[in-house]
């Protein structure tokens, strides 16, 4: 089952068919999925993604037992960013959220590929399918804060990798990049972290 705003996106017979989110602002959330993908936004989407002035703030919590993002768990056809993404651990004052005990702040965690903006693009597993991240000219991805991005590495089945990536775990495609595209990565407090384990 895969956990986000919308769990599973898939038109069937339109796969190719693209679907756009636009001036969106997300705010701190908690997002669990025990056997599947998890994103704040979406689990997982079988169509193409289209965002445009998406902003996430405050303090995200994001596992998912195969994908997990920030935004978005996997994304098997592609994400294209247009306009601004914005991803923020800042509160409303604009201070750095803090880790502590009692608060996970903006942790995104996954067994497989791990990614602030986005756990996976693509599938190599079973049902091969590339897709890739595009950037038009005037996309601007600003990550600001302080973030964890951890992949444990327990699925055992073959073919499966741990990844994390400060913006995408693994990306099963190509990185389209327009000419004046802009990304800009801050991470701000002392708890920041990007890692990955083989624990199997």
């Amino acid at each position: 089952v895969n956990a986000g705003i919308f769990g599973t996106i898939s038109t069937n017979n339109k796969l190719g068919e693209s679907l756009t989110f636009k001036n969106m602002e997300l705010m701190s959330g908690n997002v669990k999925s025990a056997r599947g993908n998890a994103g704040s936004l979406i689990g997982m989407s079988e169509n193409p993604i289209i965002l445009d002035n998406i902003f996430l703030s405050g303090s995200v919590y994001s596992s998912g037992y195969y994908s997990s993002g920030g935004l978005i768990g996997q994304a098997k056809r592609g994400v294209t960013v247009q306009n601004a993404l914005f991803l923020s651990s800042m509160d409303e004052d604009k201070h750095v959220i803090q880790a502590d005990e009692d608060k996970q702040v903006n942790v995104v965690t996954a067994q497989k590929s791990a990614g602030l903006f986005v756990g996976m693009i693509g599938n190599y597993v079973n049902e091969v399918t590339e897709g890739d991240l595009t950037l038009t000219d005037n996309a601007y991805i600003r990550v600001k804060g302080n973030f964890k991005v951890h992949s444990t590495g327990r699925v055992e089945n073959v073919g499966y990798s741990n990844n994390a990536g400060g913006l995408c775990g693994y990306i099963y495609g190509s990185i389209v990049e327009g000419e004046k595209a802009r990304i800009g990565l801050d991470f701000l407090g002392e708890d920041s972290e990007i890692s990955s384990s083989s624990e199997h």
